[in-house]
């Protein structure tokens, strides 16, 4: 196997437990969203969120459903749970989501999660000069929360970059070559680790080594092009 000169991870099922997202972040940014919205929904990068997130409801609901360019607050907060509870990756959700979870870290009611493997991989991959980058649906201060809040420590200095959605979807080929472009790495030297196979197809079509995380708890087939890993230390760079 070549030797990668970056390694790029997904974070759900690759350094973090599922459950940690969608049985603790998930269910707090639903129990707080009114308590931040009664508080923040004026603050600028809020009501940009709010504006692209109504946008959306309009083409979920049609034009008739949003009167004077708005719709009902409690709506509109109903739909944003929704949202939520299917798991969007609309970035407008994301980012909101991130400043919601980011006043749960700010107080110590969030921690980040780690698989205990992930520091020690990441630190050494660093020190010997490969570049680590995160990329996540979940917005980038989403992703730094976690990974400098963990109970490991603050993880973020040995992470080079970090791209979510706004880069492209995980799913489309071209998001990858642009992350290739961006870190200056050709992707026959980045190494994918992902649990997802669509993410890893999308990544291969593009140049990259693609690994398939199966986490404790995970059943996946997996698909035999793909080299499965559990734990980081199995990669073997």
């Amino acid at each position: 196997m070549i030797q990668p000169k970056a390694v790029l991870l997904d974070i759900e099922g690759t350094t973090t437990p599922i459950d940690f997202v969608y049985r603790k972040l998930f269910p707090y940014a639903k129990e707080h969203l009114n308590e931040f919205l009664d508080a923040h929904s004026e603050d600028p990068e809020v009501r940009k969120c709010l504006n692209e997130l109504q946008q959306i409801y309009g083409r979920t609901y049609g034009a008739d459903s949003v009167k004077d360019g708005r719709i009902d607050s409690t709506e509109l907060r109903n739909f944003i749970i929704s949202l939520i509870d299917s798991d969007s990756k609309a970035t407008a959700l994301k980012d909101l989501e991130a400043m919601i979870w980011n006043s749960g870290y700010a107080t110590g009611e969030l921690k980040g999660e780690v698989y205990p493997d992930v520091p020690s991989a990441i630190r050494r991959w660093h020190d010997s000069g490969i570049v680590v980058c995160i990329y996540s649906s979940g917005s980038v201060p989403a992703q730094k929360a976690i990974f400098s809040t963990t109970s490991y420590g603050d993880l973020t200095r040995y992470i080079f970059s970090y791209f979510d959605t706004n880069i492209g979807p995980k799913s489309r080929p071209e998001s990858y070559e642009r992350i290739s472009g961006l870190i200056g790495v050709e992707p026959a030297r980045i190494a994918f680790v992902s649990d997802s196979l669509n993410e890893l197809q999308a990544a291969e079509i593009s140049g990259y080594m693609t690994f398939l995380s199966v986490r404790p708890g995970m059943n996946h087939s997996g698909d035999a092009k793909y080299r499965v890993i559990r734990n980081f230390s199995e990669l073997g760079f």
